[in-house]
């Protein structure tokens, strides 16, 4: 997202208030034409426990720690909650803290925000990496505070969005790799692991001429959910990638159609208009549906009109592709179930199945090449109710826990955001409970393990997925 649309976008989440300290404070307020939250009625108190192997209750992959919800919040925790499965966010966020000093902290809290997000969201991934035995409740308030301090405002009670805010999210976290941790790096920079790039362009069906290349960064992919009843995610992807413009002015069919014309005349164009035909001419073997033409050639096209030839009329249908042509790291999908009836706004209902593995083309568009690029499912963020009202849950996957042949002791082989993966030389296996519930189901406080097939069940409400690419 640029700079532009970025700022657009805080400006919808924020609305001004007064202030003593400078006149204005900012509350952190959605549009009203967003997804809004509903908090848990549950909570559940947090409590240390002694880990026990002999004790299905006390097995170290049973729980996760939960968020507690005080008003609206679920957007909030839902969204923490699947970015704290992402192994190459927390490699780079632990990669992020060894860039920074104690020198760095300092400024940052005496002279402005710096990497305020990056340090505060490290803090808050490191606390939900936690393997517990017992069930343990977390408070979102320092983090909540460090957006605050960032944006200058209050968060909002009111009605909010988890792909917005984990857009906000994401967002800011490049902004800061880019202004301050960027410049630390010796020699590459620090590579921020939801960066992909799509690139697209465009044929006209009836001169079979192609557009001039066009390519633009994402952060999150957003797919429009079909209307209709049922949809696989793999269809929407490859569906998502054609559009079929039509009335479209085709320069390379107006061109051709002004030459084939003149060359028809009795009578030679002379002056003026023989530079112009000139100029067309050499043009041609060049010429995409869309070259940029100096403005007098242009208006000279567009307003030919001689004999059967007017360019203004001649209109033509095209389709418009677009592929990933840089794959990330980290692809993260948000399904748009927005609809307009005409009046109002309504939540598309359709199921959208969506696998485990997820193969992406990525497409190299100008040397006409694809290569297969392999994501598994790490974490997804369901939302029931309607359009305007409703409450946001997470399935995220439970970390790489393994348990040593040798002693019995249960190892985690993930990064964490304050260590990396521990080296195992002894023989390992994966727990049992481990295999069967893989997936952790959390309505914030409340944490639950998950199979997979219920998680995959979940087509009707399923609204952001976070898949990471498999090396």
């Amino acid at each position: 997202m640029s700079f532009e649309m970025m700022s657009s976008v805080v400006r919808v989440l924020l609305g001004k208030t007064d202030s003593s300290a400078n006149g204005f404070t900012y509350g952190l307020l959605f549009s009203i034409g967003v997804y809004v939250t509903a908090p848990t009625v549950l909570s559940l108190i947090g409590f240390g426990a002694k880990f026990t192997e002999d004790s299905d209750n006390k097995r170290m992959d049973k729980y996760t720690p939960g968020l507690s919800n005080p008003a609206n919040e679920c957007f909030i925790n839902s969204s923490l909650q699947a970015l704290s499965s992402l192994d190459y966010l927390t490699a780079y966020l632990h990669d992020a803290l060894l860039l920074l000093s104690p020198e760095e902290e300092d400024v940052e809290k005496n002279e402005g925000t710096g990497v305020l997000l990056t340090r505060s969201l490290s803090d808050i991934v490191g606390q939900l990496q936690t393997v517990t035995c017992a069930p343990q409740t977390l408070s979102n308030k320092q983090f909540v505070r460090s957006l605050e301090r960032i944006f200058r405002g209050r968060m909002s009670r009111t009605q909010n969005d988890a792909h917005e805010f984990t857009q906000l999210l994401v967002d800011t976290l490049e902004s800061e790799n880019v202004t301050v941790l960027a410049p630390l790096c010796d020699e590459t920079a620090l590579k921020f692991p939801f960066e992909g790039e799509t690139t697209s362009f465009s044929v006209c069906l009836k001169c079979k001429q192609y557009s001039e290349v066009s390519a633009q960064k994402f952060l999150i992919h957003e797919l429009v959910v079909p209307k209709k009843s049922d949809a696989h995610l793999e269809d929407i992807l490859t569906d998502g990638d054609s559009e079929l413009i039509e009335d479209y002015s085709c320069l390379y069919c107006q061109i051709t159609a002004i030459l084939t014309n003149e060359s028809n005349t009795t009578k030679p164009p002379t002056g003026f208009e023989a530079e112009m035909v000139g100029s067309l001419q050499s043009l041609l073997p060049d010429l995409k549906i869309n070259t940029a033409l100096p403005d007098t050639l242009l208006d000279y096209v567009k307003s030919y009109r001689k004999g059967n030839c007017n360019t203004s009329i001649l209109k033509t249908a095209i389709i418009r592709r677009t592929a990933i042509s840089n794959a990330p790291s980290i692809l993260s999908l948000h399904l748009s179930r927005s609809m307009f009836n005409g009046a109002s706004f309504t939540r598309n209902p359709c199921r959208v199945e969506y696998p485990e593995t997820l193969i992406v083309l990525q497409r190299d568009v100008e040397n006409g090449t694809a290569e297969r690029i392999t994501y598994r499912l790490r974490s997804m963020i369901k939302h029931t109710g309607t359009h305007y009202s409703g409450h946001y849950q997470c399935y995220k996957h439970k970390p790489d826990l393994v348990k040593l042949m040798g002693t019995g002791v249960t190892v985690n082989r993930s990064p964490t955001v304050l260590a990396r993966p521990p080296m195992i030389q002894e023989r390992v296996k994966t727990p049992k409970s481990v295999r069967r519930w893989p997936y952790w189901f959390i309505s914030d406080a409340v944490v639950r393990e998950s199979n997979a097939g219920k998680m995959l069940r979940e087509s009707k409400y399923v609204y952001m997925l976070f898949y990471e690419r498999v090396l």
